[in-house]
């Protein structure tokens, strides 16, 4: 079951630990209420750096910290989603070790860009979790090439132009579902995409293996998505390009990612799930989505039949 439980005041919450005692998987976000309401009381938004010292590292590290101690109270599949911070993760290598059935995932922006991004991107940049210093991106990368981060997922959030470059506080999102396997393919063939930023060390070790296993393997055993392994895609090493909003379906038209510089050319798509113009990105979204939707039919049931038998008795 992919759903989020309530995300403040978890090891307190009576409601919250009834819905950790069902035996679905959970998925939360590593945000903290209590945590970013007192930060955002002490820095009121003035410019979208300031977004990242509204929602601070410590929120997140809260909030995992909460939900892993429910998860393991009552024995549940916990997924932690877009891992942002080196102390998160760190949390859930300790759960792991410990046999408890915790997964996670981090997106590409917090692989890629830093609170040092917000200078060219702006208020495109406000995402949450937020961006964050540039030194989180070493113990991320270290995660994902030493298997303790299971999955790379876009989180994308096409917002439009319009809405994010307008006056006032912008919206949080953005879109990536076209471009990860591009800025993947590329690292993984040693041409580190940032045009101004060092690359992390540990990103050096970055596969194409891991790509098949972060982005492809790891999801489809975690969330049940029963994918068939025929290889589907041909990369070539060959050549260069520039990633560019004019060369985007998506309708919003613009990539945080620029005209930034990536090696390689993906082709040969051959799926037997694949539909007429879809990419296997949205392919994997559509299959989520899928899955969310029969999972919380058959929850929706079981709530149900709980409630006739709690009447009758």
């Amino acid at each position: 079951m992919i759903r989020r439980p309530p995300r403040s005041t978890l090891s307190s919450s009576s409601a919250a630990s009834d819905v950790y005692k069902r035996q679905y998987q959970r998925r939360v976000r590593g945000e903290h209420a209590h945590t970013n309401d007192t930060a955002a009381a002490c820095c009121p938004y003035s410019d979208p750096k300031s977004h990242s010292e509204r929602r601070p590292v410590k929120s997140e590290v809260e909030s995992i910290k909460e939900a892993i101690a429910i998860a393991a109270k009552h024995n549940t599949r916990l997924h932690i989603a877009h891992l942002s911070t080196a102390g998160g993760l760190a949390l859930v290598i300790e759960a792991k070790a410990k046999g408890l059935p915790i997964t996670c995932e981090v997106t590409p922006h917090h692989l890629l860009l830093s609170c040092d991004d917000y200078a060219v991107l702006g208020g495109r940049a406000k995402v949450n979790p937020p961006l964050r210093p540039i030194d989180n991106r070493g113990d991320l990368w270290a995660g994902v090439v030493s298997g303790a981060i299971d999955c790379i997922s876009t989180d994308h959030a096409p917002h439009l132009l319009s809405e994010k470059d307008a006056d006032g506080v912008p919206p949080s999102g953005l879109p990536g579902v076209e471009t990860v396997l591009s800025l993947m393919v590329s690292i993984a063939l040693g041409c580190w995409p940032h045009p101004s930023d060092p690359q992390p060390p540990r990103s050096k070790e970055f596969s194409m293996e891991h790509i098949r296993a972060l982005m492809f393997e790891n999801p489809n055993r975690i969330f049940g998505l029963g994918a068939d392994s025929t290889p589907k895609l041909t990369v070539s090493s060959e050549g260069f390009k520039h990633i560019r909003g004019v060369d985007q379906k998506t309708k919003c038209g613009w990539t945080p990612y620029e005209n930034w510089k990536v090696k390689g050319a993906i082709s040969a798509v051959s799926y037997t799930h694949l539909r007429a113009h879809e990419t296997p990105e949205h392919l994997v979204c559509r299959l989520l989505l899928e899955k969310k939707k029969k999972n919380n039919q058959q929850e929706n049931y079981t709530d149900d039949k709980q409630r006739r038998h709690k009447h009758s008795v």
